[in-house]
């Protein structure tokens, strides 16, 4: 008995069916190209974005090096201005503390800027004995790489020799930069409470009181480390400044200096100073600038050289 096989006709469901199968890679085709322009289009904006703020930055690099300063003094004062809020109105406090630092750091400025301006001088006018030291050093060392090396070092000497000389102008030039970042540190500590609610109005509600925790203990913590830097700082400094003078090194103030700012502005590298106060020693001890200062230290001064002990102990 045959059979006939008919055919019936796709129902409706059948066709959208197909017609989605046919339809979907195009459409997901077209969505993923429009992720990609979507994607591009952002990822320029960002670099766009990037690039302009790292010109401003450059552009603008002092001004921003000084408010930066400004916030960290700032941050660094505060928990002292908060204690002294429990007796006095802040603007008050504010300003008592000021007027306390000002006159700590001008009673040092008066005790320490004559004496480092005489010995910057003073050291401007031992860098023709220094360039000849350190070429009778290069002597004895390589005398075929002496001329590059002898050419390079009085030129890093007398790059070194201008910016001494320069000293006074540099003073000005950082005085008038304090005066404006205690300004723009005094306004910074008298806006600090606006400036906080402010910053948790941007925030829900219910998470402002964990914000405000966060920011307390982010301000403390920075303050804290600027605080930190800076005694560990004026204690290397100090302590630099005691140890040449005691030994009869020259320019011991300039070279106490550099230990500080070397201290503050690159943490890694607190020994520096000590390292050219070594080096200064050494060549101070070749070509004296007047009679070295006797604290009892005749005894150490009667020990053999280093050329002697190296020759006793090679033979």
């Amino acid at each position: 008995m045959n059979r006939r096989c008919t055919v019936r006709p796709p129902t409706d469901d059948q066709k959208n069916t197909r017609q989605a199968l046919v339809e979907e890679p195009a459409r997901l085709s077209m969505a993923l190209q429009a992720l990609d322009w979507r994607a591009a289009t952002i990822g320029a904006a960002a670099l766009g974005v990037l690039l302009v703020l790292l010109f401003a930055a450059w552009k603008f690099a002092g001004p921003l090096t000084l408010l930066l300063a400004a916030i960290a003094t700032a941050l660094a004062l505060a928990p002292l201005v908060a204690r002294l809020e429990r007796w006095l109105p802040r603007v008050a406090a504010v300003l008592l503390l000021y007027f306390v630092a000002f006159l700590i750091l001008g009673g040092i400025g008066w005790l320490v800027i004559p004496a480092l301006s005489s010995q910057a001088q003073e050291a401007v006018d031992w860098a023709p004995q220094l360039i000849d030291t350190v070429q009778q050093w290069i002597n004895r060392w390589n005398p075929l790489e002496q001329g590059r090396v002898v050419d390079f070092l009085k030129s890093q000497l007398t790059r070194f020799a201008g910016a001494i000389a320069s000293l006074p102008l540099l003073i000005v030039s950082a005085t008038f930069q304090l005066v404006l970042i205690v300004t723009l540190s005094i306004y910074w500590l008298l806006a600090l409470p606006g400036l906080r609610q402010f910053t948790l109005s941007f925030f829900p509600r219910d998470r402002r009181e964990q914000v405000k925790d966060v920011l307390g203990e982010m301000g403390q913590a920075m303050g804290g480390y600027i605080r930190g830097t800076v005694i560990d700082a004026t204690a290397i400094g100090l302590l630099t400044y005691i140890g040449l003078l005691v030994i009869g090194i020259e320019f011991p103030l300039v070279l106490a200096l550099l230990a500080f700012v070397r201290r503050v502005v690159a943490p890694a590298l607190p020994l520096v100073g000590c390292r050219l106060a070594g080096a200064g020693g050494r060549l101070e001890r070749d070509h004296p600038i007047r009679p070295k200062r006797d604290f009892g230290l005749q005894d150490f001064r009667s020990l053999p050289q280093q050329g002697q002990l190296a020759h006793c102990g090679s033979s």
